[in-house]
């Protein structure tokens, strides 16, 4: 038998080079993830989050393969709970009215914006590719792939990406994939390409993840809020005040 591979990715910090923060994490967290499985599909979890709830697996796939629109969903959007709240949460900590009557009713038009963790993605809309029906030709699509950066490994990957095709992982990864993926974590190498702006998650605004969300709906992917019982995605309700601040600021700005 052959357990799943866990990869830790400690990417490069340079003196001189903006890391980005998390969006430049997913975006390396991207790149190398085309070369170790390719998988079609990936989940966004912050390190204070759970999977409380396996089945959410199985409900984001009815979804994202579902035969009559599916292709054209870029990401699963689940609501953001809390642990430790009181039985009648006086203090709203679940945002019920946000995420179970704003971000549900948004089904009905393209979709909710994407809020960050407890979504999960699909591949080809973070590389920056419109949906299925407005994509002329994958080929057409791939010879742009200067763009993605100069490591032939990944852009071969693009391709199967596009096509929604996964890779078999090596057991033993070779050497020359090794130094593939090291040359995907420089800071280097997003130089002179649209990483960040086009492709990936966006980068120099403090809402990320909202912003990306909106490049996808306006390239003409749609997304979905789902809500299941138990809760998908928990975290610790102490964290909240500080958690959710931020973004909250930077909206309103």
């Amino acid at each position: 038998m052959r357990l799943p591979m866990l990869v830790y990715l400690s990417r490069e910090k340079r003196p001189g080079y903006n890391h980005q923060k998390k969006a430049g994490a997913m975006n390396v967290m991207l790149r190398v993830s085309a070369l170790l499985s390719n998988a079609p599909f990936l989940i966004n979890l912050d390190c204070d989050h759970y999977i409380n709830n396996s089945q959410s697996f199985r409900a984001t796939m009815c979804f994202m393969l579902d035969p009559h629109d599916g292709q054209n969903t870029a990401f699963v959007q689940f609501p953001q709970r809390f642990d430790d709240v009181d039985p009648t949460d006086r203090y709203a900590n679940h945002n019920r009215v946000f995420f179970d009557g704003t971000m549900l009713s948004l089904n009905g038009l393209q979709g909710p914006s994407y809020l960050g963790p407890g979504t999960m993605f699909r591949r080809a809309a973070l590389y920056g590719m419109g949906p299925p029906r407005w994509r002329a030709d994958t080929i057409k699509v791939i010879s742009k792939a200067k763009e993605f950066g100069k490591s032939t490994f990944f852009i071969n990957s693009m391709i199967d990406g596009a096509n929604q095709e996964r890779s078999i992982t090596p057991i033993f990864l070779e050497e020359s994939v090794n130094n593939e993926l090291s040359t995907l974590m420089t800071c280097a190498y997003e130089d002179g390409t649209p990483w960040g702006r086009d492709v990936g998650w966006v980068y120099n605004i403090a809402t990320e993840d909202v912003v990306t969300g909106f490049r996808m709906h306006r390239q003409g992917w749609r997304s979905i809020y789902c809500s299941i019982e138990p809760s998908c995605i928990p975290w610790h309700c102490s964290d909240q005040p500080h958690r959710a601040s931020p973004p909250s600021i930077a909206l309103v700005r």
